[in-house]
């Protein structure tokens, strides 16, 4: 199975601000359509947006953050035009029914357009921000002059950087149309145990979501987890039920992987005992990632925590137990996040 490629998402305040401008003022421009919402993602390369038909969503590049209202404003046309293109004649491409589109929304016919601006924008921002570093020197005349051409360089080409803006990144690890299976949960709360990211089941378009709160790299290594996991515990669950018929069906399956969970949060209690232990760091960076979502995402929400039941099988949860001690689980964040999982037994 190929690990689903999941849309990494940041949220702030002044991300929600400028989400609910960019929708105002396209909205000017679509006529009868209503315009998408907008997020902004870890977009792969020097994308700087895409329409997700699926989703139906507009993403933009969290590096148009940084840029001026022009720059981002004119990203947002241009996926307003494949927006349109895509409802009036089902396509993505850059036909020449989206080159007429970007004409009529005032993203234009080059869209080279703002990549040239934004290279050029991106070289100020390096500037700025070196500057802000020589503002902290503890030379008052050195640092007096750089504060002094930062604030000329923000005034002149009108940036809008977030000024270590509190916020958190976002992804969801699973979703169903109907609801969120027993097993996607366990799998989620194997995921947080392990890295500290913070999962809440959530309602999204019609859809019930296992959502992720936490740093860009928690997240990407989180969802590599997630889908690893999955797929080499059906693997063993398979292997194991077809000597072992009573590990068959949802029973045998949801038992299976909470004995999985359990063992796994045995482990991770005895090491919590060691004040060194990276076990007790998770439990500092899962409170942290909790009141950082609470705060911004969830500000006026209630959370409600609920024990999710399932129908007792020993033999299935011992099965998991088993299998949950000796699984071993190594990641690391690096260049590329890298994770791998194994059973000494060597049935994994």
């Amino acid at each position: 199975m190929q690990l689903m490629e999941r849309m990494i998402l940041r949220c702030s305040l002044r991300v929600r601000e400028l989400s609910a401008r960019l929708r105002k003022e396209a909205g000017k421009v679509l006529g009868s359509f209503d315009c998408p919402p907008v997020c902004f993602a870890m977009l792969s390369g020097n994308v700087l947006g895409q329409y997700c038909p699926q989703q139906n969503v507009i993403c933009l590049s969290e590096t148009l953050l940084d840029q001026s209202w022009d720059i981002v404003f004119h990203v947002m046309l241009h996926e307003c035009a494949h927006f349109l293109n895509y409802r009036l004649n089902g396509s993505l491409a850059h036909d020449a029914s989206f080159r007429k589109l970007c004409i009529q929304t005032g993203a234009g016919e080059d869209w080279g357009h703002s990549r040239v601006n934004l290279a050029k924008q991106q070289r100020i921002i390096d500037k700025v921000r070196k500057l802000k570093a020589l503002s902290s020197s503890p030379f008052a005349a050195e640092s007096e002059a750089a504060l002094k051409k930062v604030r000329q360089l923000v005034a002149s080409y009108s940036l809008e950087a977030e000024d270590d803006e509190e916020s958190v990144y976002m992804c969801d690890l699973a979703s169903s149309r109907s609801r969120i299976s027993f097993k996607a949960a366990v799998l989620a709360g194997i995921v947080s145990d392990q890295t500290g990211i913070f999962v809440l089941k959530t309602h999204d378009q019609g859809s019930a979501v296992l959502r992720a709160f936490g740093t860009r790299d928690e997240l990407e290594v989180a969802g590599y987890l997630y889908d690893m996991l999955e797929n080499a515990l059906e693997r063993e669950l398979k292997k194991e039920r077809k000597s072992r018929p009573e590990l068959r069906g949802a029973s045998g399956t949801n038992n299976f992987y909470a004995g999985v969970r359990q063992a796994l949060r045995e482990r991770l209690e005895k090491e919590r005992n060691d004040e060194q232990s990276p076990a007790k760091a998770l439990m500092i960076i899962s409170r942290d990632n909790e009141d950082r979502t609470r705060r911004i995402v969830y500000p006026d929400a209630r959370i409600i925590r609920r024990k999710a039941r399932h129908i007792y099988n020993e033999t299935a949860w011992k099965e998991g137990l088993s299998c949950g001690k000796r699984l071993q689980l190594r990641a690391a964040v690096k260049k590329e996040n890298t994770l791998s999982l194994s059973l000494p037994s060597g049935k994994l």
